[in-house]
């Protein structure tokens, strides 16, 4: 009979591993890691990609950029006006020297992480600690960046243009699969001299 007992003891915590599952969402602080810096700055790149901006090629603007984070702010601003300097438009700061004003938004520039876990996480049992047992696990690190752009004529202050705005993502997955089986898969783009962006470890 004890023996029984011991079996089906046995095989019901098999298939407590076996089904035990668990998501959880990591909203990121404002220290970034490498990977996270990577793909904020490709989520705005391929955000500002979308922007047709032909008709102001030449033009003299003002540019003032706000959003939720002073930190994504500072760096957009900097990152937008290299973007606008490669597309023929001039920033300058002198009031009397500008022809358009250039107000962006950035009201979405974050990078969030998500975990999948198929097993069971780790834990502390009579003080023991437990390391996790992982059937198959899915990190999966997305950025998102939303603009948008509103020019205003320097002279009048009215609003001239108002242009869709622009969404930008990157993402970098991570798969393990039966504890030492695991790869990834991301949309990171190579960088122009043809070398790869370093990925590091994301599993926190």
């Amino acid at each position: 009979m004890h023996k029984h007992l011991k079996k089906i003891i046995f095989l019901c915590i098999v298939l407590l591993i076996a089904t035990w599952s668990c998501s959880s969402v990591r909203m990121t602080t404002t220290d970034r890691s490498i990977l996270e810096q990577q793909l904020m700055v490709q989520g705005i790149e391929r955000a500002l990609d979308g922007f047709d901006l032909t008709d102001f090629y030449g033009k003299r603007v003002n540019l003032a950029v706000s959003g939720l984070s002073e930190d994504e702010v500072a760096f957009t601003k900097d990152y937008l006006q290299v973007h606008l300097g490669k597309h023929g438009l001039q920033v300058v700061t002198d009031q009397s020297d500008v022809e358009l004003k250039m107000k962006v938004l950035a009201p979405v520039l974050a990078v969030d992480q998500s975990e999948t876990l198929l097993g069971t996480p780790a834990f502390t049992f009579l003080g023991i600690p437990i390391p996790a047992i992982v059937l198959y696990r899915k990190v999966s690190n997305t950025s998102r960046a939303e603009i948008e752009m509103y020019v205003y004529d320097a002279n009048t202050d009215s609003l001239t243009a108002a242009l869709p705005p622009g969404v930008g993502m990157a993402s970098f997955d991570s798969y393990t699969i039966l504890f030492v089986i695991s790869w990834t898969s991301t949309d990171l783009k190579e960088r122009e001299d043809g070398t790869s962006f370093r990925i590091i470890n994301t599993q926190s």
